[in-house]
């Protein structure tokens, strides 16, 4: 599809349930974009050609983190005390599982029939889902704030722990902790890099990446990135290029930019200007959408060029807490969670 953003235009906006927005997320089979109200116990589901409001999804407890099984028309819910499985079809809850502790967002591992729920106290429950049941906990280390697995399994499991300042490597087939390995200070996120054989975490309170070998998970090298680096993604199959771009926040005295590292020779060898407080990025291909949460307005960043090439105007502040607040439908329509209780649509001029 194309996402030339000088073409998309702010169409409509749609009230949903109350902030925060934790994931936004698209099921194709049905075409609804699925908006998960925080500050509620319910789920927002529109209508992926039109925009409009289509149900409300009532999952008991404040959602957080979801993930479609699109093969069999289920959803996964991560909320506050556990997991929610809802029937998406019906919209109806079909099991809620309890964890230890508070449920922090979910890993999928569905080839291989298991959910996993991560939560802050330390340890990831495991969820076979042709059983949808808890069938045990790995330990991980506190405060686990996200996770990560290949879709061309590397055989690990990858949970970055921010209350610990370190990841945990995972075995998939034995589900045991292969090793603990130390990264920068408040690790926010985790990223496989599988073309150059490495993971890397974001270390939002030291300012660095950490790169560690998927090989011998160890630590190949820390890297300076800017203020507040909190999402990071592997370029090589949108660029051709081995390099890892970093989406760094910032800081009062400081705006936020995109840091881009080589994946092969450590280092960053160039930024990309942002805006005051970015708060999320969608990639389309090479091309990104980057939001920010105080400056309503977007920015449009070709890859390949790694240069900005548009820009557009937001009538509401999007939403700075999301895991994901931004996601496109099949016809092309782009869905924007905002701060308040909204979610703004765009679409072709």
């Amino acid at each position: 599809m194309s996402t030339t953003m000088e073409q998309l235009r702010e169409r409509t906006t749609v009230a949903v349930g109350r902030a925060p927005h934790g994931h936004v997320a698209y099921s194709a089979s049905l075409d609804e974009v699925w908006v998960l109200n925080g500050g509620a116990r319910d789920i927002t589901a529109l209508d992926g050609t039109s925009g409009a409001k289509k149900r409300t999804i009532d999952v008991g407890a404040a959602p957080r983190h979801l993930i479609f099984d699109g093969g069999h028309a289920v959803a996964y819910v991560a909320v506050d005390d556990g997991l929610v499985i809802v029937d998406a079809t019906s919209g109806q809850v079909s099991k809620r599982i309890p964890v230890r502790g508070r449920a922090t967002c979910l890993l999928p591992m569905l080839p291989r029939q298991r959910m996993y729920v991560l939560t802050d106290t330390g340890g990831m429950t495991a969820v076979d889902t042709a059983q949808g049941a808890a069938v045990g906990v790995i330990a991980t280390g506190r405060g686990s704030a996200w996770g990560q697995r290949h879709e061309n399994t590397c055989g690990k499991l990858y949970v970055a722990n921010a209350a610990t300042d370190d990841q945990t490597v995972i075995d998939e087939a034995t589900e045991t902790v292969l090793a603990t390995v130390k990264v920068g200070r408040r690790p926010e996120r985790n990223a496989i890099f599988r073309e150059q054989g490495l993971v890397y975490t974001a270390n939002r309170a030291d300012d660095t990446v950490t790169a560690v070998s998927i090989e011998t998970d160890s630590v190949v090298a820390t890297v300076a990135a800017g203020p507040y680096p909190f999402r990071l993604i592997g370029m090589k199959k949108k660029t051709g290029r081995a390099d890892l771009w970093v989406l760094d926040r910032g800081t009062p005295g400081a705006k936020g930019a995109i840091t881009v590292i080589s994946a092969t020779e450590h280092r960053a060898t160039g930024s990309i200007a942002t805006m005051d407080h970015p708060c999320n990025w969608l990639f389309d291909g090479p091309t990104a959408q980057i939001v920010g949460s105080g400056t309503k307005d977007m920015l449009i960043v070709d890859g390949k060029a790694a240069a900005v090439v548009g820009t557009a105007r937001l009538s509401e502040e999007p939403d700075p807490t999301s895991f994901s607040n931004m996601v496109f439908s099949k016809s092309g329509l782009l869905f924007l969670a905002n701060a308040n209780d909204s979610v703004s649509v765009f679409g072709h001029a």
